[in-house]
């Protein structure tokens, strides 16, 4: 994209110390002629520099990790697929019960891996997730920040965006996109996790590369 030629963008997904934490520690420690530097994140974490001039956060949340998981357990308990519901019927199983003694499962360990209900779990980066609180970090940043979420995103909550606002002390821009999923495509059925390998299927929108790039060139622009 042509209107990232005015500055260096460091993208890291997924993994590593949450780039909110980074995002804190910007402006504290910059370095005289090292040039714009941006940082984007995506609902994840990042291992890159501190030394930013302006950042995305791409689906990110406001809350800590464990209010993020009791929040997408009630959206995605009626969006379950149906040999599951009926599974879990069966077997008189309480969805959020149930995620409780997962999550407790994990927390007690120490292992980097977990296998729950026949599935391999990342647990070091669970434990993680649910440790850490977004919230004094984003209170610290003080460079201009973009946050958009998708409006159907079931994994972060879209209303987040507005508290992200209220939240830095730096240039804020903020966007919830209607139909769109935590993957930033098209979502009208709201499918959640479910429907990721169709979605994936189509390019992410357009919207969303055009939201960042104007950004981008409205900070840093050579013009």
């Amino acid at each position: 994209m042509a209107a990232f030629s005015a500055c260096t963008v460091a993208a890291w997904l997924d993994g590593g110390t949450p780039v909110t934490a980074r995002l804190a520690r910007a402006g504290e420690d910059r370095v005289p002629g090292l040039g714009v530097v941006g940082v984007l994140g995506h609902g994840g974490g990042d291992e890159g520099d501190d030394q930013v001039a302006g950042a995305v956060l791409l689906s990110a949340a406001a809350r800590p990790g464990a209010d993020v998981l009791a929040w997408q357990t009630e959206q995605l308990a009626t969006r379950l697929p149906l040999p599951v519901t009926l599974l879990l019927r069966v077997m008189r199983t309480d969805v959020h019960r149930l995620q409780r003694r997962n999550l407790e499962r994990i927390t007690a360990s120490d292992s980097a891996e977990l296998r729950l209900q026949g599935q391999r779990v990342n647990a070091l980066w669970t434990r993680d997730f649910i440790a850490h609180d977004p919230v004094p970090d984003l209170a610290r940043i003080t460079v201009p920040l973009l946050a958009v979420t998708g409006g159907a995103d079931l994994q972060v909550p879209p209303g987040d965006v507005d508290a992200i606002g209220r939240l830095v002390h730096g240039p804020f821009d903020g966007h919830v996109l209607a139909d769109l999923s935590h993957l930033f495509r098209p979502e009208p059925r709201s499918l959640g996790p479910k429907g990721y390998r169709r979605a994936l299927r189509q390019p992410m929108s357009a919207h969303v590369l055009d939201l960042v790039g104007g950004w981008v060139e409205r900070h840093w622009g050579t013009g």
